[in-house]
């Protein structure tokens, strides 16, 4: 649970954390999508 104190701090921030948060998340989509596609 200690990683989830983290993100309720940036959401408490304001919208900015919120879009700071997605756009990890799209990242990380982007590296496991690579991870499993090498070819692309």
């Amino acid at each position: 649970m200690s990683n989830m104190a983290p993100e309720d701090e940036n959401v408490n921030k304001g919208e900015e954390a919120e879009g700071s948060e997605e756009s990890e998340s799209s990242e990380e989509s982007v590296e496991k999508s690579s991870e499993e596609s090498p070819e692309t």
